[in-house]
């Protein structure tokens, strides 16, 4: 059991929350109301020929559910009601956590991992506790996309809606939440020398809204839900290469991620891999180029992203 309390929200994000308000997203403020969570949970973690140690073939599966606000129910709905000044958070969510790693020789290793859960809502509040949503991209997740900023779904806000750059440049100042999850890594690990390896990886994946009563819209009408007959165009996929100092009780890693399909473009323009100017960075600013190289710097800048992690990323 635990209560949260918001004691201060900048006039900024009061102004951001209202206006979601009046758009009929009353699920994000909610949120961010003073609450009191309770729960129960169960886990579950089956190991096949210890994972982690460096075993020739082994995998890890970790099943997670959850229910909360399950003392309400216990104590017969007399206490903890929630009124005016705080709520009362309502919801199911189960998840699960799949990894393989296939040692291939001495110095190389295959490995994957598979993560989906799933989270609903239930009763007054239409909406999970801050901490309980499902979020995407970070060191061990979609890794060219930063923490917590990925999706939902095509969801994706630029920076300048009027601007005609190609891909358009994602806002990504706030964190995107959402109640389903789908996300796919897979990594080739190499060991250099001494101590130092290096890795190539390939992630894949998204969260999407499965709550009816939260309404976020972009400016293609993106609402970031989840269609059965649609969600598969809107997976991201993110590819990139890092460096692992592996001294046995402790490996630090840096990651470089680069997005080769972005939902948050207009359909049709997701695969982004061709609009990239890699040289960017490196070209010299004249008066015939600074306009055009700085734009390719900026979009570079925006669908890239260096993670640094401890351990591995699964």
């Amino acid at each position: 059991m635990g209560y949260t309390d918001v004691r201060r929200i900048t006039p900024d994000f009061r102004k951001f929350l209202n206006e979601q308000d009046s758009l009929g997203n009353g699920a994000l403020s909610a949120a961010f109301r003073s609450a009191i969570i309770t729960s129960s949970s169960f886990e579950a973690i089956l190991n096949f020929n210890s994972y982690g140690s460096g075993a020739i073939n082994s995998s890890y599966l970790r099943l997670f559910g959850e229910s909360g606000g399950t003392l309400a129910h216990l104590t017969g709905n007399q206490l903890f009601q929630p009124d005016s000044t705080f709520s009362l958070f309502k919801w199911v969510k189960f998840s699960a956590d799949y990894r393989r790693v296939y040692r291939v020789n001495t110095k190389t290793s295959l490995a994957f991992r598979f993560n989906t859960g799933l989270a609903i809502p239930y009763g007054n509040i239409p909406s999970l506790p801050y901490e309980k949503r499902f979020y995407a991209g970070g060191s061990n997740s979609l890794r060219a996309w930063p923490i917590r900023r990925l999706g939902p779904g095509a969801f994706g806000v630029a920076l300048d809606e009027s601007s005609e750059v190609s891909p358009k440049i994602i806002n990504y100042r706030l964190e995107q939440g959402g109640d389903l999850i789908i996300e796919t890594s897979f990594e080739y690990r190499k060991k250099l020398f001494w101590v130092i390896d290096y890795a190539l990886f390939d992630d894949a994946g998204n969260i999407w809204i499965v709550n009816s009563l939260q309404n976020i819209v972009d400016a293609e009408g993106d609402d970031g839900k989840f269609r059965i007959n649609s969600f598969f165009r809107e997976f991201a996929v993110g590819v990139g290469t890092g460096l692992r100092l592996d001294f046995s009780f402790l490996i630090i890693r840096v990651d470089g991620g680069l997005q080769i399909v972005d939902p948050a473009q207009p359909l049709g323009q997701r695969f982004i891999l061709n609009d990239f100017n890699l040289v960017a960075p490196f070209t010299k600013l004249t008066d015939f180029n600074r306009n055009e190289i700085i734009v390719d710097r900026a979009i570079l800048r925006n669908k890239s992203n260096i993670n640094i992690g401890i351990g591995f990323p699964f």
